[in-house]
């Protein structure tokens, strides 16, 4: 299915909502960057995805305990190389580098950890206050 003409007239689909608004998909001019919700969102053509607001990550989901696999912000072509979340102490497997943030921390020793060993193996970032 083709909306538009290539080279002439950019195309547009607007998926109406059931009860009162609607959603719009719709390409860049030059091609290749798929646009979102009125050009509030878009993934070019490298995959890279841009937002004027706010990028949510398992914003339904709860801290789960020793941290989240599923939810987490993934980052370079090295696996499991990311920033990961959950309550009480790291327990998950992530690359050396990546980070966790806690969320039931208290103290400056028990809020931020650092993969330091590319297992399941955490540091602890001392923070202050």
């Amino acid at each position: 299915m083709q909306i538009g003409v290539i080279g002439t007239t950019g195309g547009s689909l607007t998926l109406a909502g059931q009860t009162s608004g609607s959603a719009i998909i719709s390409c860049a001019a030059t091609a290749g960057t798929l646009l979102l919700g009125n050009s509030n969102a878009s993934i070019d053509t490298s995959g890279n995805m841009v937002s004027t607001g706010n990028m949510k990550i398992g914003s339904t989901t709860a801290p789960i305990a020793g941290g989240d696999t599923g939810h987490a912000y993934f980052m370079s072509s090295t696996t499991n190389f990311a920033i990961y979340y959950g309550s009480g102490a790291p327990s998950i497997s992530a690359a050396q580098g990546s980070l966790y943030m806690r969320t039931d921390g208290s103290t400056g020793v028990t809020r931020a950890y650092i993969n330091t060993t590319g297992s399941n193996v955490w540091t602890a970032i001392n923070t202050v206050a």
